[in-house]
């Protein structure tokens, strides 16, 4: 990617950002942001799955969609391993291993991901995304929780359960859609597509509206550089190593990295919280990586 497209893409970031500031100075109630999060993950999301299935599948989106599902896991394994390598070389309290895991493999590929694709590489971005994101939503409940639980397989038996979910079953009805040429009319994509458009602005209000919840940050030097590096520098960089190494090229490989380059993902402090303990790590990581990433991601994307 030229100078110009991250020029492009760091104004794109911009006006997400700003939206994140938004939802942060507006300060939502808790029940707010879960109805917010609601529309988005069950309602706009899946709608703008469904419309980029119909609108831009065809038979070489299939081949794309393959590359970057296997991409997605691959960057998980790639997380893991410069993670434990960080670990090690920065001698990171083991006490904090498995937050700090959590929050420097996973990125949020959803909520940021998939309306930034959008904004910068258009539908067929977004439906690339969408698989990326599917990829990582499936590491997470599997490999994610098996390493952050140990034995603990009653709770990774249960967390297996979030993997069907709204926008999974628009993906599968998308593509049964777009594969059989199944008609829909004008105006029910219409009324889709309006769906759709509204998840990539609610998405950044709900991200704003999290970060405004935070309670106390933990800013533990050492760690949390270790982690910002971690999560924002070093796994985009091996993957554009792999991205070169395999040769792809254009929308597909703008995705993988830049669906690589996205901060913390904001279910890392609630996973966390859920199995283990208190979360303060990790929402520290989802605060400071959200606001470093309008520099990091525009600044990576130059590389391929």
């Amino acid at each position: 990617m030229d100078l110009s497209f991250s020029v492009n893409l760091m104004g794109n970031l911009g006006i997400m950002f700003a939206m994140i500031i938004l939802g942060y100075i507006a300060k939502p109630k808790r029940e707010s942001l879960e109805d917010i999060a609601k529309l988005v993950v069950d309602y706009g999301i899946p709608a703008l799955i469904f419309s980029a299935f119909v609108l831009e599948f065809n038979s070489d989106m299939l081949l794309s969609m393959s590359t970057v599902l296997l991409f997605a896991v691959g960057s998980a394994l790639v997380g893991y391993g410069v993670s434990f390598l960080v670990i090690k070389a920065g001698k990171i309290d083991k006490e904090m291993k498995p937050e700090f895991l959590l929050a420097s493999v996973y990125g949020n590929t959803g909520f940021i991901g998939i309306p930034v694709c959008l904004a910068v590489f258009g539908r067929e971005g977004a439906l690339l995304a969408a698989v990326f994101d599917f990829g990582m939503t499936f590491v997470v409940f599997s490999l994610g929780l098996f390493v952050l639980l140990g034995s603990k397989r009653g709770s990774i038996h249960e967390a297996f359960r979030n993997l069907i979910n709204p926008p999974i079953i628009a993906f599968i009805v998308g593509l049964i859609f777009a594969s059989t040429n199944i008609p829909i009319p004008s105006l029910v994509m219409t009324g889709i597509n309006m769906l759709g458009a509204m998840a990539p602005p609610l998405a950044m209000l709900f991200v704003g509206g999290m970060l405004s919840q935070v309670g106390k940050m933990q800013y533990q030097v050492k760690a949390m550089t270790s982690l910002v590096l971690t999560r924002l520098i070093l796994i985009p960089l091996v993957m554009v190593v792999f991205i070169k190494l395999f040769g792809v090229a254009g929308v597909v490989a703008g995705v993988i990295l830049l669906e690589t380059a996205t901060p913390t993902m904001v279910a890392a402090p609630l996973l966390y919280q859920r199995y283990i303990g208190n979360a303060v790590f990790s929402t520290s990581a989802v605060f400071i990586t959200t606001m470093l990433c309008i520099v990091t991601i525009p600044l990576i994307m130059l590389l391929i």
